[in-house]
């Protein structure tokens, strides 16, 4: 995940007006090159991107001393950035400058959950994401196409964080809940472990505290499916001992979890 910064081309003013004061301005195109919705801390941070009392490349007697967003209409997940360029240098404010949490505690709850079970022991496909209709071996434990109920190892991971900004921008979460670590992370096996989602709550006009919930799943979050007949049934043979089953993965879709604090 890299934020990218380009200067607008022509997008540089200077005015020096009859009655006023000076003034200047530039815009930039910023945007996530992994297709993420950036944060406005993260693009405020970019490499590239004006800081507070900077001067305007074109007048040094100019100095950065704002910005705004708007969404770029044209592009997806993009944002125009504006900084405002004026004689007067600003005063270190630390609510306009954004801040990166040092500390993110973790919890883990161990626990398990139940889950209908045709065969034990199965063995994994090698796309997890979207497995082939092959049966995944191991032992039939279904009687005649009935499920046993099986407990299934499972974690459900915390991480909770404190963030201080004047510019809380939470959309780009909605682009990763339901998404599966697309690499290993924290020793999680990738595709193990589930995004579920963010707990917001502001604490003061600057503060935001932010619980991330995450959970790891013993079978990669796979689940098992019989085949069926066409009256929707198992499709079992006479025997009772034949059974073709198979692996669905309800979250198909994996993310980086690089927008997760470090812990």
């Amino acid at each position: 995940m890299t934020i990218q910064v380009t200067e607008v081309a022509g997008s540089r003013i200077v005015t020096n007006p009859a009655a006023g004061e000076r003034s200047g301005s530039r815009s930039f195109i910023v945007y996530d090159d992994s297709g993420l919705f950036p944060t406005m801390d993260d693009m405020l941070l970019a490499t590239g991107m004006p800081a507070y009392n900077d001067p305007h490349p074109d007048n040094d007697s100019l100095f950065a001393g704002g910005y705004n967003f708007q969404l770029n209409e044209e592009r997806a997940n993009t944002w125009i950035v504006t900084w405002n360029y004026t004689p007067n240098l600003v005063n270190a404010i630390e609510e306009d400058e954004p801040a990166d949490p040092d500390f993110a505690a973790f919890d883990a709850k161990v626990t398990q959950t139940i889950v209908d079970m045709w065969k034990s022991n199965p063995n994994f496909p090698s796309n997890i994401n979207n497995p082939a209709a092959t049966d995944i071996g191991g032992t039939l434990v279904a009687n005649m196409g009935l499920p046993i109920s099986a407990a299934l190892p499972r974690a459900d991971i915390t991480l909770k964080t404190t963030l201080s900004t004047s510019n809380f921008q939470g959309f780009g979460f909605l682009t990763s809940v339901t998404k599966r670590n697309a690499n290993t992370w924290l020793g999680f096996p990738a595709g193990s472990v589930l995004f579920k989602g963010v707990n917001i709550a502001r604490t003061g006009p600057i503060s935001y505290d932010l619980t991330y919930e995450l959970t790891w799943d013993y079978w990669y979050h796979l689940r098992q499916v019989p085949e069926r007949d066409i009256d929707g049934n198992p499709k079992i043979d006479l025997s009772g001992l034949e059974l073709n089953v198979f692996f669905k993965q309800p979250f198909p879709l994996t993310v980086d979890f690089g927008f997760l604090p470090n812990v």
